[in-house]
This record gives structure tokens, sequence and C-alpha cells, in this order.
């Protein structure tokens, strides 16, 4: 399975509703320059060596992009956070798709993230 699909699904459960409550972001306290793989490495999202390389093989744009949604969904009051839903999908190229859906009546707002990247080589 590609390394990007294996950390879309950590990242998931720790961004889903029930999650984010209890999400720890102590550790990004007073690290306000902290890059996309600093971030997903305190929250153990990304955990191996493997999984580094694809972060840094990223364009540098997109890594700033994802990091900063992170940072509007997640460092804030914790009532005011949103959850957040990562999916991978093959690609030629690196792209991203981002969707925001705001709250109504009886529904918390949402943010999908869908990385588009190249699928690994054998």
């Amino acid at each position: 399975m590609p390394f990007l699909q294996v950390m879309s699904n950590r990242a998931s459960h720790k961004f889903s509703l029930d999650n984010l409550p209890s999400l720890d972001l102590t550790k990004m306290k007073g690290t306000p320059n902290a890059s996309l793989k600093d971030y997903l490495q305190a929250l153990e999202i990304a955990r191996s060596a493997q999984e580094l390389a694809v972060i840094d093989s990223m364009p540098v744009a997109l890594q700033q992009s994802v990091l900063a949604v992170l940072r509007y969904a997640a460092e804030c009051e914790v009532a005011d956070r949103k959850q957040i839903t990562f999916s991978w999908s093959p690609a030629y190229e690196w792209g991203l798709h981002l969707w925001e859906a705001r709250a109504v009546q009886g529904s918390a707002s949402a943010i999908t993230i869908n990385l588009e990247g190249p699928y690994p080589e054998p």
C-alpha cells in the first residue's frame, strides 16, 4: 500500500470528529516554524524514514498548504476544531484538492484533503 495512503488513514483517524476533542497538540506549541514533516511526526502520523521521505518528495507549496489547513482546523479552541478527512489518489504529477463544508444545524464543519501523487515504484 502506498505510504501516502497509510498516512492518510492515520491522519483521518486522528482528525476524526470523535478524536478532535482529545487531539494533543502540546508538542507543537512554541514551534510556529514547524514543517509539515515535523507536524506529522509529532502527531505520530508519519512514523518511518520511508514515510518522511515521501513527505520530503512533495512540492513545498503542497506541504505548506496542507500544514496551513491542519493548523487552521486544529489550533483553535477545542469546540471550534474541524474534522478532516484525508485521502490519496495516484496521479502523474502532484496535486491537491481541498473542500470545506461549513457547519449547519445538526452537522459539524468538515474539511476534506485529497492529495494526488505519483504511485511508488516497486
